[in-house]
């Protein structure tokens, strides 16, 4: 039994480097994302569309890899209660690269149609962009620590769920700012800004929900 034990942590450990593997991919689509938002901050098409076809990029390496261990799962000796869980953790983490990416994509948008958004609005969806980059690394942070230190784990989990509770605040107030926009502006604009705001909230929710993997990890692995 206790070989057992031994050699289903070490197939869990093996999973685990992957999902690291996989967040930091996520991780490249988050930080090109503020760059395309720098780069529309500053005027600069060309500028957001080269970031975002990075995204774009990064984004599909970052399913390919989860695709890979999916693949790879169904092959292993692991647990099935395990594989449900890595399995989940690995969705949850596919989905932050996929609504960064939406975020970015309606960037490009507002970008190539000339929409002007007010600077307070850009303000708290710079402030989100990089509320999300700290998440993000706190998540990996805390899956690393999954197979060294699980109480830091725990932890770290909660530094992510903290960082979303202040995403939820910083959205609260951009979705009022959005709101006044909406009296003065086109349908277009309206749209664009309120599809931004909500992407960017989604991501860092995954993010949580990522963490709360994170947390049933720890417990069984104790």
């Amino acid at each position: 039994m206790t070989a057992w034990i031994w050699i289903s942590k070490k197939v869990e450990e093996k999973y685990l480097n992957r999902a690291v593997e996989h967040l930091d991919k996520v991780a490249l689509v988050a930080e090109s994302l503020r760059n395309a938002l720098n780069s529309f901050l500053e005027k600069d098409l060309n500028g957001v569309r080269e970031h975002y076809n990075r995204v774009f990029i990064a984004e599909r390496t970052a399913d390919q890899i989860k695709r890979d261990i999916i693949s790879d799962m169904l092959e292993s000796s692991i647990h099935p209660i395990d594989r449900e869980v890595i399995m989940k953790l690995i969705l949850r983490i596919d989905y932050i690269a996929d609504h960064a990416k939406s975020t970015a994509r309606r960037l490009l948008l507002a970008a190539e149609t000339e929409l002007s958004i007010p600077i307070e609005v850009l303000n708290d969806v710079t402030a989100m962009c990089h509320k999300l980059g700290e998440a993000i690394l706190k998540l990996r942070e805390a899956l690393l620590e999954l197979t060294k230190d699980l109480k830091k784990s725990l932890e770290l989990a909660d530094a992510v769920e903290r960082i979303e509770e202040e995403v939820d605040e910083v959205r609260s107030k951009a979705f009022e700012k959005v709101l006044m926009t909406c009296k003065n502006s086109d349908p277009a604009t309206c749209t664009i800004l309120n599809e931004v705001v909500d992407s960017l909230e989604n991501a860092v929710d995954r993010c949580e929900d990522s963490a709360d993997m994170v947390r049933y990890l720890a417990v069984s692995l104790k």
